[in-house]
């Protein structure tokens, strides 16, 4: 599915039952201003449609690596974009499907985000009548679409990932490290949310100053390689 670039609607890609958040992923942690501007977005890319029937938005790259063993998707870039528009839908059409809502929310930061953005929402469309709204749900389907990029190979899943340049805070060398870890503890459940947990929990620029300032270094020293940043591309990351 997806192997090579495509476009996607939004209502396609939210119907979609295999697609899951992995462990690894950050917390969702869009802020008012990113879901107003979003909102904004596409209320620009419906009056452009009712002006030129041909019109299309691209709401961003979705990047997955297709997990074949466990029959799955799992979203490697573009999770909060995602996640607010299931929100939008849900808001708009309660009976509407959106199987990645379902995930199991394990971070109460993502869960704090989450029911403030749906307030947010609400709040949004409090004020627009019945035509108003089914305008934004048949954007869904004919006007909003994701530039969808899946691969087999998480490595190169992450690449791509952080190739993007996208409004998305770009992952750092150390999550990337992380993920790698964590998908190895993909059959230990209780371990990885465990280690998820205090990952969370640990300040981020101590994280980075672990790594850049101690670990990276003696890796080189070990090594007897020269190296003198911590970055995504990096021989520990690759």
């Amino acid at each position: 599915m997806f192997e090579n670039p495509e476009i996607q609607s939004v209502d396609c890609i939210l119907r979609l039952k295999k697609l899951k958040l992995p462990k690894y992923q950050r917390p969702y942690k869009w802020s008012v201003k990113n879901v107003t501007a979003l909102l904004d977005d596409i209320e620009f890319a419906i009056n452009q449609a009712t002006k030129h029937s041909d019109f299309k938005y691209r709401v961003g790259t979705l990047i997955l690596h297709n997990d074949e063993e466990h029959d799955i998707l799992n979203i490697v870039d573009g999770q909060q974009r995602i996640i607010t528009l299931a929100l939008i839908r849900k808001v708009l059409d309660r009976t509407s499907e959106a199987p990645i809502l379902k995930t199991p929310i394990t971070s109460k930061i993502s869960e704090e985000n989450i029911k403030r953005n749906f307030l947010t929402i609400k709040q949004h469309f409090a004020h627009l009548d019945a035509d108003a709204k089914q305008s934004y749900l048949n954007a869904m389907v004919d006007v909003l679409g994701f530039v969808v990029v899946s691969t087999n190979d998480l490595a190169e899943a992450f690449q791509l990932f952080d190739s993007q340049n996208t409004r998305g805070r770009a992952l750092a060398p150390h999550d990337l490290l992380k993920a790698f870890h964590l998908r190895e503890m993909r059959n230990h459940p209780n371990e990885m949310k465990h280690t998820v947990e205090k990952w969370e929990r640990t300040n981020p620029k101590d994280i980075h100053i672990l790594f850049q300032d101690y670990l990276y270094p003696i890796k080189c020293w070990v090594e007897r390689e020269k190296g003198h940043k911590f970055t995504p591309s990096c021989p520990a990351t690759r």
